[in-house]
């Protein structure tokens, strides 16, 4: 069930509350659909996942290695721990409870798995909330208040120590303050940081089409003199741009091993008088100021205004 509803006044008034309907009214919600329920405000303010408004608990062994991987892929594990867990219990019968785990799992993996039901917990808690989202939206249609505000009831982050709930450690979507001057002064940073993060999401390129896009989306993630290299090459752009934008995506968080990889070798002297508008960042960069945008996220920033904010920041 989609859980989106409408009903019929002058003209239809579309809403969607629980777990795709409420993925689906936050996107077209600035287009004029309405969100109802407390997973349509975590996915508003971002401290719910697409994923996790749309999850199914697992029913099997095979469901248990797919959540492991994705549990790895969201920085609640580590991958190596995921495959150890799955390698452990791949032995067992065709269904698996906690308890099996637990008696499967070597002691070494015991925070890892402790870290892993945590991520579940959330993920559970999150998907008992879609249904109560859903029968809400349902009774709001009935009563014809379908359009009536709505104030969120649960703050996300507080419900359970899952992966947003953790303020502690690498921040997702944002480069550690070490990397920010590489970030924004060293020649060599963004071919480094393409490999990067290449490295952690290429697996997706062979779903991004940039040739589909409308002219004026192709603008925001390729360049015009970009527009005349293969798909393949315009593709590996749009996917490194993308996932600065995204907190989301596999290149985050940027750990601090990940970091030491990252500024290995890497040297940049500061200049004395650092950019302080886009014509200063352009001429620092070496790129047309039109290009600006597209610059930024090649480096790790998701504006030149953040590129800007660093540059005349203390720290850098």
């Amino acid at each position: 069930m989609t859980r989106s509803s409408a009903c019929s006044a002058p003209l239809f008034a579309v809403a969607g509350a629980g777990g795709l309907g409420a993925v689906l009214a936050a996107d077209m919600h600035p287009y004029g659909m309405t969100g109802i329920g407390n997973v349509f405000a975590g996915l508003q303010d971002g401290s719910i996942a697409d994923d996790e408004a749309t999850c199914r608990w697992p029913g099997g062994r095979g469901d248990l290695r797919a959540f492991l991987t994705l549990a790895a892929a969201r920085g609640a594990i580590t991958h190596s721990d995921a495959r150890r867990i799955a390698g452990q219990t791949s032995a067992s019968s065709g269904r698996w409870s906690w308890a099996e785990l637990c008696r499967t799992v070597d002691l070494s993996l015991r925070p890892s798995l402790r870290q892993f039901h945590a991520w579940m917990q959330r993920r559970a808690a999150i998907r008992y909330a879609a249904g109560a989202d859903a029968r809400k939206a349902l009774a709001l249609a009935v009563a014809g208040l379908l359009d009536a505000p709505f104030v969120p009831t649960v703050a996300w982050p507080r419900l359970a120590p899952g992966l947003a709930a953790r303020n502690d450690g690498p921040v997702r979507g944002r480069l550690p303050a070490r990397l920010l001057t590489l970030a924004l002064y060293c020649a060599q940073w963004p071919g480094r940081w393409h490999r990067y993060v290449l490295s952690r999401a290429g697996y997706a390129i062979g779903e991004l089409h940039p040739g589909e896009l409308p002219a004026g989306r192709a603008g925001r993630w390729l360049t015009s003199g970009e527009a005349l290299l293969s798909p393949r090459d315009q593709a590996r752009r749009v996917l490194v741009r993308a996932a600065v934008l995204d907190p989301y995506s596999p290149a985050w968080p940027v750990t601090r091993r990940n970091a030491d990889a990252l500024a290995s070798g890497l040297a940049v002297a500061v200049p004395p008088f650092p950019p302080r508008d886009c014509r200063g960042l352009a001429r620092d960069w070496e790129v047309p100021e039109s290009d600006l945008s597209v610059r930024a996220l090649d480096r790790g920033f998701d504006s030149p205004a953040s590129a800007l904010r660093y540059a005349g920041s203390r720290d850098a």
